[in-house]
């Protein structure tokens, strides 16, 4: 990846007295001002603390393997999770970090400390910093104050802001079916390559994509694929049906239903069946 750098500001003033301190994998904290921030203060940077779990505990800590990263990146609830998942399906999203920096400053004469959820970076390296709260706690008067104070010294930087809560039922679990798929490892790449030409492929008029496939296959003209190498490939489709989303500039595509069968991705899923709400 290309050295990420910040891109100038969007107006307003700097705090000259908001700290940004970054964990390096070392141990050691780099302390800069926030003006004085730049992104490739984070290419050996370390989530700022660490993702705990022991009994008793209220939130659902984890890690989750992220294809944008191709490493596993830190989440402290379901709920962060929920949005990390979709963060990592984003094309637009070249780099991910959890907890990725402590903010320190005076807010009307009060100290504030707040460590914001991610760091988004995208291919064009402008960043985003997201905050995940679910939608009720945005009244709570303390929540609401930490976060309108982190985007009042954190967009005058030029980074965007973002605080994201519970995403669309459907658009989860589609980009949670799909997001085992992403992981090339578990594929071949000839086996991709073909699939993508059974989709490619003209077909007959009235007939179902599943009996194209089998007709080239009875036929001799395409030896079988496994159904996850479809999948993997559909995502690659040129005419595939998308609909915009705002999720940092996330283009992703859902169908209008959930989708029939698991995934290796399944505690998000199973919770929302039990009937339990994603919680922070």
């Amino acid at each position: 990846m290309a050295t990420r750098e910040q891109l100038g500001t969007r107006g307003g003033a700097f705090q000259a007295d908001v700290a940004l301190m970054v964990r390096k994998a070392g141990g050691e904290v780099d302390v800069v001002s926030l003006q004085a921030a730049r992104l490739s203060m984070f290419d050996a940077a370390v989530p700022w603390r660490e993702f705990r779990w022991y009994r008793g505990q209220r939130h659902f800590s984890g890690s989750y393997w992220s294809a944008t990263m191709q490493a596993p990146v830190g989440y402290e609830s379901r709920l962060e999770y929920a949005n990390l998942l979709l963060a990592d399906f984003d094309p637009r999203v070249d780099w991910i970090l959890s907890q990725p920096f402590l903010l320190e400053g005076v807010d009307q004469g009060k100290r504030r400390r707040h460590i914001p959820d991610y760091l988004i970076v995208h291919a064009d390296h402008t960043a985003c910093v997201v905050d995940v709260k679910p939608a009720e706690k945005l009244i709570i008067p303390k929540v609401r104050d930490s976060l309108s104070w982190s985007r009042r010294v954190i967009e005058p930087h030029g980074w965007e802001y973002r605080v994201q809560s519970e995403p669309d039922e459907v658009l989860l679990r589609n980009v949670q079916f799909l997001a085992g798929y992403r992981r090339s490892f578990q594929f071949l790449d000839d086996e991709v390559a073909a699939a993508l030409g059974e989709l490619r492929s003209p077909m007959a008029v009235g007939g179902s994509a599943r009996d194209h496939a089998r007709r080239r296959r009875t036929s001799g003209s395409a030896r079988p694929r496994p159904a996850p190498a479809v999948d993997a490939a559909a995502e690659h489709r040129p005419d595939a049906t998308s609909e915009r989303h705002e999720h940092c500039g996330a283009c992703l595509r859902i169908t209008t239903s959930p989708p029939e069968g698991d995934s290796d991705e399944q505690h998000v899923d199973n919770e929302a069946r039990s009937g339990h709400r994603l919680r922070r």
